[in-house]
């Protein structure tokens, strides 16, 4: 199989949980009334009311619960927001000389990273 063609399944760890439900820019709708039938056994979505919450919370709570992660470097690429978490990895882990950078030896390649 080529890159990227085999099948990809959620993990089984989370098989219990409902996770990102969210998928609207909106961070109102996030509250029990808004279910998903999705087999799960213990929706969290049955236990969590996000109604109290503040506006700001609620914002805060819909930002972080609707983001897609790209599955590439190309897609993460074409979002600004992960250009910009990406530059401040790279930025941290220089400042605090994570790494050092040597040349290779002859006949040696460099083996890539996910």
């Amino acid at each position: 199989m080529g890159r990227g063609q085999r099948s990809k399944y959620p993990s089984v760890k989370l098989r219990e949980f409902v996770t990102h439900t969210v998928a609207s820019k909106s961070p109102f709708p996030l509250s029990s009334t808004s279910q998903l039938s999705s087999g799960t056994p213990f929706p969290l979505a049955h236990y969590i009311n996000c109604d109290n919450f503040s506006k700001r919370h609620r914002e805060f709570l819909a930002a972080v619960t609707t983001g897609i992660e790209p599955r590439t470097f190309a897609e993460a690429m074409k979002d600004a927001g992960w250009r910009q978490a990406m530059q401040s990895e790279i930025a941290a882990l220089e400042d605090n000389s994570t790494w050092d950078l040597v040349p290779l030896p002859l006949g040696k390649h460099a083996l890539g990273s996910k």
